[in-house]
């Protein structure tokens, strides 16, 4: 348990942040106002980022809107293995265990949302002109970044290795 500590304190530390960002951007844009369909936004950098208050009804950047409990179900299934293949970890793959803690950061956070809301808070949003990346929160840089991370590992690993 104690070679954990510092991925659990990671995923922690991470989830913070991201309830914290949520409650932030959606505090200050009355984003919690019974009118979803209007996408309160703050300009940060003009032309390329934006603070704006979406409900995201479906997965990461808006898969599959309107399948909340589907998603629900699936984040739960999906929580169990990560932790599953997280406890397994040795010692020494500190780079799996770190990219691990990451998704599990992200998941925890879009999971507290679904059950709270029944919607993700999305709040981060790109774009270039008029050609929007979808918006997005910290939970899901999180898995972006961790699943990245963990196919660059599992591509690199030799097939030997992966069974053990």
């Amino acid at each position: 348990m104690r070679r954990r500590t510092p991925y659990l304190l990671l995923v922690i530390a991470l989830l913070a942040v991201d309830l914290w960002s949520k409650d932030a951007a959606f505090t200050a844009l009355d984003g919690y106002e019974e009118n979803p369909a209007v996408w309160k936004h703050h300009d940060v950098i003009d032309g390329l980022f934006r603070i704006c208050v979406v409900r995201n009804t479906g997965a990461t950047f808006g898969l599959a809107s309107g399948h909340g409990t589907i998603l629900l179900v699936l984040n739960l299934i999906v929580i169990v293995i990560l932790l599953a293949v997280f406890w397994r970890c040795r010692p020494g793959q500190w780079v799996r265990a770190t990219s691990l803690s990451l998704i599990l950061a992200g998941a925890f956070g879009n999971i507290y949302d679904r059950f709270r809301f029944g919607w993700v808070r999305d709040f981060l949003d790109f774009y270039v002109d008029t050609h929007h990346w979808p918006p997005f929160n910290v939970a899901d840089a999180c898995i972006v970044v961790g699943v990245a991370v963990l196919a660059v590992i599992l591509w690199r690993t030799p097939a030997e290795k992966k069974s053990e």
